[in-house]
């Protein structure tokens, strides 16, 4: 069952925040979602890990589903990563100090692996599914410069994301309830679009390293990141990254045919990891 609680960020800032609690806990992790949608289309993944005695935490980023902010503005990717640094501290309140994974999908999943290359906080191992690091259609010249034109002068001025719904899972009724839902919007800030394309050109340059455990999954049909930025990420580090490749699109957990192998996969990979 979901609990509902709200943190108070800088200025009085209010993030909406979640939580899904088993009877026995024994490890926690924390859900970064992506652009555009919110922490209540996790609900079954939530459920499904508290199966494996895993508590999960998770919030609706700035400017998306119930939290405060702009829509479609995060205010920064060093925002995010310290929204959640601060929803961990609240965890481990609640529950002791567990375990602790971080869980981040696209957008999300290219903060969590900002956060492991370059702002580790003690946890036990990271989870991405479908990270934001190349994106299969970038924005043209044009709108990349107006981009960082605005980025200087007007950081939240938002525009459309241009997120193709038909993408998101070869089942028509996850599209379907995706479009109809009030809380998901399609916009982006500028701040937002070029923290996600510098950030992916940092994380792909090779230049930081961590040995920090990492589960990767993409999806080989994915239409809207590029699968190929997973393989190269997985394919520099040395050891300590699991990588599943699944015939699905870019939301894997919301994929029949992906959701099992994917679950078996990410409780199988914390189990592997618990100090």
């Amino acid at each position: 069952m979901v609990s509902q609680f709200s943190l108070t960020r800088e200025n009085g800032f209010k993030l909406s925040c979640y939580s899904w609690i088993p009877e026995t806990p024994d490890k926690i992790t924390i859900i970064v979602h992506g652009i555009g949608e919110h922490a209540r289309r996790y609900d079954h993944v939530a459920e499904e890990l508290n199966k494996a005695r895993v508590a999960v935490f998770s919030f609706d980023l700035r400017g998306h589903g119930r939290s405060d902010g702009k829509k479609g503005h995060i205010g920064s990717f060093e925002a995010v990563i310290s929204d959640i640094d601060a929803i961990s501290m609240k965890a481990k309140d609640t529950l002791g100090s567990l375990p602790l994974f971080i869980y981040g999908h696209s957008m999300g999943g290219g903060i969590t692996l900002s956060k492991r290359m370059f702002s580790r906080n003690g946890e036990a191992g990271y989870i991405v599914t479908s990270p934001w690091l190349e994106l299969v259609n970038p924005p043209s010249s044009l709108l990349l410069m107006l981009a960082k034109a605005l980025n200087k002068i007007s950081p939240s001025t938002t525009m459309p994301s241009g997120l193709d719904a038909d993408l998101l899972s070869s089942d028509k009724k996850v599209v379907e309830s995706y479009r109809n839902d009030p809380l998901v919007h399609d916009r982006v800030s500028a701040c937002t679009g070029i923290d996600g394309i510098e950030y992916g050109k940092a994380l792909l340059s090779g230049k930081s390293r961590s040995s920090t455990p990492l589960f990767l999954a993409h999806g080989e049909c994915d239409g809207i990141v590029k699968v190929e930025a997973s393989r190269k990420i997985a394919g520099m580090e040395e050891g300590n990254v699991t990588y599943l490749e699944l015939p699905g699109h870019h939301e894997l957990h919301n994929e029949p045919a992906c959701f099992r192998p994917l679950m078996d996969g990410i409780v199988n990979f914390m189990k592997s990891n618990v100090r």
